[in-house]
């Protein structure tokens, strides 16, 4: 009883140590979850730095929030679509792509200094940036497929909404 009253004491006091003495850099988080969609800390942090490099480092205090909100809407509106089985073609992802590729070349001013800066080819990143491409088509195809018709604005809605009693306003379950 008493040798294992002692490895007890040993294995606390090594966890302990190793606990203690462990680094605690995190690589990434998970922030979110939309269906079969997660959303990373990185990825939020990835465009909030882009927003600050093209506003020259003027932003307003909640932006982080707004682009939470813009990645929670995207991230619903493709699992929408996943459900409504909408789809996209490998031409359109292939387009889509080509502009983009087009646009950074123009801001960076060369089609070497843009691959200078990323470190890697056109087709290197044309390839990291495929899937993201086809998810934000598919995200808008279904928000154009939502909204269609729409002839209501959002600020309509937030206007209605803010004239409405809190305690007035129905709960509706959310479906995750």
């Amino acid at each position: 009883m008493k040798n294992l009253k002692n490895i007890f004491l040993v294995a606390f006091f090594a966890t302990l140590f190793g606990s203690a003495t462990a680094q605690t850099t995190q690589i990434d988080k998970v922030i979110a979850v939309v269906g079969d969609n997660i959303i990373l800390h990185s990825e939020m942090e990835a465009q909030y730095q882009q927003m600050i490099a093209q506003n020259q480092g003027e932003l307003s205090p909640d932006m982080r929030c707004t682009i939470f909100d813009n990645l929670l809407l995207e991230r619903l509106f493709l699992a929408q679509a996943m459900l409504d089985s909408v789809t996209t073609t490998p031409e359109e992802v292939d387009a889509e792509l080509d502009r983009r590729i087009k646009y950074f070349i123009s801001v960076f001013g060369s089609k070497e200094k843009l691959e200078e800066y990323y470190g890697k080819s056109i087709i290197e990143l044309k390839d990291d940036f495929k899937n993201d491409i086809e998810k934000q088509l598919l995200s808008d195809k279904m928000k154009g497929k939502a909204f269609a018709g729409l002839k209501v604005s959002p600020a309509e809605v937030k206007e209605f909404y803010d004239r409405i009693p809190k305690d007035s306003i129905p709960y509706f379950n959310s479906e995750l």
